[in-house]
């Protein structure tokens, strides 16, 4: 309150987790109303009530090793309602009365490196207040939840809007939180139902007022309310190597929802699992003894490649096939592989969709001997042996 932001350490004294104060900073005239880290730990920003963003980095120098010290500080049209980071160096910042995103890099000082505007027409008209900011995993998407039950994913850096998601109950008077799934397939978004009015129906039945909606990016439709609290959700967050979201409300309770997100996709693929679901118990099982060296591990074996977003010569592509066969070569043979498109990709010439979808036969082929192959395409599906 008051303008103060302190850092804490959270330590373990005498067998009891305590708060340890490091650092205090009052460079705000207002309520601070969220602070939000860069992904790497050497920056953070805080923002205010007082229309003012103050960047902060590790200090360099002796006497401030490990310390934090300001950066910049920028001033707003109003209130800055909502930040985010994009990557390590890249902070993305929205304001009320302000039809823009705009975008700061963090180097020697802070400047303003783009403004994107938040329309789809281009104009200026400003309609709505965005109350949260969430950057995908891989810096290509920039989530914007609304004041106006309306979440607008961009793409990066550019005012191209790759989706418009309508389902998650916010108006202006919430505090939202937003966020990627793992994989980036899915949105998390808090949603507030209306509460019951009637003391005599709050008896009767206790609502779940604060939920969850997931939203698929693929087909931008909402496909789960995860109802959590009996009052709206005040913040969450998702556990950064899991799909574990842990939610606080003001209920004063905390809650948490383990692999939301992957429960209603397995439920879709449970079809192609034997019916006792074995495969999927001892998956499960198997997660949970995990030790955090395996985890770590299993983090680092690098289950996705992603095709250059440039134009690649043959080498290059050759390389992301190794890295899939390396990574498929450390699996036990899989019931099934499916091949796909993103759906922000953009346009993918031909010639590199053959060469992939070829090595990637041959390399599974290379692996695990003979395949059945079913291949489809919106126009035209057909199977081939």
């Amino acid at each position: 309150m008051g303008g103060e932001t302190q850092r804490l350490r959270l330590a373990l004294q005498n067998g009891a987790w305590e708060f340890q104060r490091l650092q205090s900073f009052k460079d705000h005239q207002k309520q601070v109303t969220c602070i939000r880290f860069s992904p790497d730990g050497q920056h953070f920003v805080t923002i205010s009530r007082d229309r003012v963003a103050n960047f902060y980095r590790r200090g360099k120098s002796e006497v401030a090793s490990g310390d934090f010290e300001l950066l910049g500080t920028r001033t707003m049209a109003g209130e800055v309602t909502a930040v985010c980071w994009l990557d390590k160096t890249t902070s993305v910042l929205a304001a009320r009365d302000d039809h823009e995103l705009h975008y700061f890099e963090m180097g020697q000082k802070v400047e303003e490196s783009l403004c994107v505007n938040l329309n789809a027409l281009g104009d200026k008209v400003v309609s709505f207040t965005v109350l949260a900011l969430s950057a995908s995993k891989d810096g290509s998407m920039v989530a914007a939840c609304t004041d106006r039950a309306r979440v607008i994913v961009l793409q990066a850096r550019s005012s191209r809007q790759l989706r418009n998601l309508y389902g998650a109950a916010v108006n202006e008077y919430d505090v939202p939180s937003i966020c990627f799934s793992l994989d980036d397939c899915f949105l998390y978004v808090t949603s507030s139902l209306p509460q019951p009015s009637g003391a005599r129906e709050q008896e009767e039945v206790v609502a779940l007022c604060g939920q969850v909606a997931i939203f698929e990016l693929r087909t931008a439709q909402l496909v789960l309310q995860l109802p959590c609290h009996q009052k709206a959700v005040r913040c969450f967050d998702r556990h950064p190597f899991t799909e574990m979201l842990v939610t606080g409300s003001f209920d004063k309770t905390a809650s948490e929802t383990e692999d939301a997100a992957l429960e209603s996709a397995l439920v879709a693929l449970s079809k192609f699992m034997p019916p006792e679901k074995q495969a999927l118990g001892a998956l499960r099982a198997a997660l949970r003894r995990l030790r955090a060296s395996e985890r770590a591990a299993l983090r680092e074996a690098g289950p996705m490649a992603a095709l250059p977003r440039r134009a690649a010569l043959e080498p290059q592509l050759r390389q992301v096939l190794e890295e899939v066969e390396a990574f498929v070569a450390r699996l036990g043979r899989p019931r099934l592989v499916t091949l796909a498109r993103s759906v922000v990709d953009g346009f993918c010439p031909m010639r590199w969709l053959c060469f992939l979808e070829s090595g990637l036969l041959e390399a599974l082929q290379r692996l695990f001997g003979q395949l059945e192959v079913i291949y489809s395409d919106e126009l035209d599906a057909r199977e081939m042996a």
